[in-house]
């Protein structure tokens, strides 16, 4: 037994006790503690001593721990879609239907229950259902409906998940849902491995009885319930300092183009500074000697390029016209783009126009009232703002196509 094989469920119980103080107070946040809590059972009931000592107090059944693991594994899954759920939906369309999803859990559990009682458990201890019992009709039954359930719920999560941290902004919240959405990628993975194992055994039942118990499953597994506890753990593990540094990388890398768009019509926006530039206006974030770009730093580059980006918005002002406004409203409620993007979506799209405009040589729009950014009271708001505008990028493009009505007579003479 391993050093690693005990880090696991230490470091999910860790997870479960550090969580449990805000668990108390936020019904998703309880969710959560469910889940890490399930989790954390089923990683103590994999290690071979503990199963040992569960399977002597039954009687009637040998294998109770694996009855144990795979039911406490169902209702973590479930409890972890539920979080999910409410970071991918409306909190109104989230919570719709829990009752049904918590009534076809249970009657899982009611069909699973049986069939593992059923199967001949109680010939023999072992660390493997799949490689011991899988050949038997009810074991195999009960194998490939919790399998099927497992991998079900799992793709699930990967899927909303790898949604909801690209609507995050860049920081330590984002990156703790990305090693989740890893970790329930691996434990997809390792599923589909299981499904595949308990379909070969009745054409190569000597083959699974070897293959089933090898490293490579138990690999899987681990790095599935590592993964979830360091990623459930990461916010309280790196701090502030590590939260502010990768803010800060994230959003300048992921405001370049919008940058260097701005840029190419707009050069004076560039502030004269001591810090190196590269030809396209990224910053050295590259090891300079012994170092990385520190975090105060970086957090400067990053504020500068704010500022930059809003000096291009206001001298891109002046090309800017309430007819594209409009249109640009309009024609984001008739695409597919989601409601929740239709107004930075809109936002580059007159951007790219008005941009389009200067680079053509077109006199400023003469007009007494000019259209406005939504307003923001903090840099922290004005930079969501333009984040929200830079990832809209292909679409606003789009837009502007459909907006955009050169006036050639409107055209100075170069």
């Amino acid at each position: 037994m391993t050093v690693l094989s005990f880090a696991v469920p230490v470091a999910l119980w860790a997870a479960v006790l550090m969580r449990a103080p805000a668990a108390r107070r936020d019904g998703r946040k309880r969710l959560l503690w469910v889940a890490l809590t399930g989790l954390a059972i089923y990683a103590t009931l994999d290690l071979p001593s503990v199963a040992v000592t569960v399977d002597g107090v039954a009687t009637e059944t040998t294998n109770l721990s694996h009855l144990i693991k795979y039911l406490v594994a169902l209702v973590a899954a479930v409890a972890a879609y539920e979080v999910v759920r409410h970071g991918y939906f409306p909190p109104k369309v989230a919570s719709k239907g829990w009752r049904r999803r918590v009534m076809a859990t249970a009657a899982f559990a009611a069909v699973l229950v049986p069939l593992f009682i059923l199967s001949p458990v109680r010939e023999q201890q072992t660390d493997s259902l799949v490689a011991t019992y899988s050949s038997a009709p009810t074991m195999a039954a009960f194998l490939s409906i919790f399998y099927l359930a497992m991998g079900t719920i799992l793709g699930s999560i990967v899927r909303h998940t790898i949604w909801y941290c690209q609507q995050l902004p860049h920081g330590s919240l984002r990156t703790s849902m990305a090693i989740i959405a890893a970790g329930a990628g691996f434990g997809l993975v390792f599923v589909a491995f299981q499904l595949a194992l308990v379909a070969l055994t009745p054409a190569f039942p000597a083959t699974v009885a070897t293959v089933a118990p090898s490293p490579l499953g138990a690999f899987m597994l681990t790095a599935c319930l590592a993964l979830i506890a360091l990623g459930t753990g990461w916010r309280l593990i790196t701090g502030r300092a590590v939260d502010e540094w990768l803010t800060a990388l994230g959003g300048y890398r992921d405001l370049r183009q919008l940058w260097r768009d701005l840029h190419d019509v707009v050069p004076s926006i560039s502030l004269e500074d001591a810090l190196s530039r590269d030809g396209d206006g990224r910053a050295t974030l590259r090891r300079r000697g012994s170092r990385l770009v520190g975090r105060h730093e970086l957090r400067l580059r990053y504020r500068r390029r704010v500022v930059e980006i809003l000096d291009g918005e206001l001298a891109l002002r002046p090309y800017v016209s309430e007819e594209a406004v409009r249109a640009a409203h309009e024609a984001t409620r008739t695409s597919a783009v989601s409601e929740g993007r239709r107004s930075a979506t809109a936002q580059r799209a007159v951007l790219e126009v008005a941009r389009r405009r200067r680079a053509r040589g077109e006199q400023p729009i003469a007009s007494t009232s000019r259209p406005r950014s939504p307003a923001a009271t903090t840099f922290e708001e004005e930079a969501e703002r333009l984040l929200a505008i830079a990832r809209s990028r292909s679409d606003g493009l789009k837009l502007a196509d459909l907006i955009d009505h050169p006036e050639p007579s409107t055209t100075i003479a170069r």
